[in-house]
């Protein structure tokens, strides 16, 4: 019998709009901090977590702007939600907008979300990764291919962890974290290895 190794292929991304994001020192002792998550508006999506962290920094003076890019048709419970919890200047809702964009967006975040309950291999994660954000991710699904927790990115399991998580990441910049989940998905999306696996896979 012979032992089968089954090796992950990932489709083919464009991530140069991503990685043309300069890597840079991020100030950490400053009055106001960027959060970005990317994604339809859905409960799977869980960025009403991120209104009620946002909601409880604020209580606590740490002034935060939070960007939710995406559409779907919870996006109006999520604006009700941010209202209701006094936080709906602190948030900028952004859709339909083209990959540079979204780029610059990263390119001022402080930490990137990737909440959701259940995924794949999410594009936007490895697209922020690729811009060199420090990103935050739920430990499911294929999330755990992209991110090595502490080493490229930080992973957590049950919304409790995530307020003990970001008040520690506001403490300073994630350089080498940053830099590292850069690293891993530039390596893990080489288009030329990809195609080649599936080259292997078809002979």
């Amino acid at each position: 019998d012979k032992n089968v190794i089954i090796e992950n292929v990932y489709n083919p991304k464009n991530l140069k709009p991503f990685l043309s994001v300069d890597l840079v020192k991020k100030d950490f002792h400053k009055s106001e901090f960027i959060f970005t998550c990317v994604g339809r508006f859905d409960t799977n999506k869980r960025q009403d977590l991120l209104l009620h962290l946002v909601k409880r920094l604020k209580a606590e003076n740490i002034k935060v702007v939070l960007y939710l890019i995406g559409s779907g048709k919870e996006k109006e419970i999520i604006v009700k939600t941010s209202k209701d919890l006094g936080i709906n200047e602190d948030i900028v809702l952004k859709s339909d907008i083209t990959h540079f964009e979204i780029a610059e967006i990263y390119s001022k975040t402080d930490i990137y979300f990737q909440p959701s309950m259940r995924e794949g291999v999410p594009n936007a994660l490895a697209e922020a990764m690729a811009s060199g954000c420090c990103c935050v991710a739920r430990n499911v699904g294929g999330i755990p291919d992209l991110i090595v927790d502490k080493k490229a990115g930080y992973l957590f399991n049950n919304d409790s962890e995530l307020y003990r998580l970001v008040k520690l990441l506001l403490k300073r910049d994630q350089m080498e974290v940053r830099r590292n989940g850069r690293k891993k998905v530039i390596k893990i999306f080489d288009n030329d290895t990809n195609i080649g696996k599936l080259l292997e896979l078809i002979r």
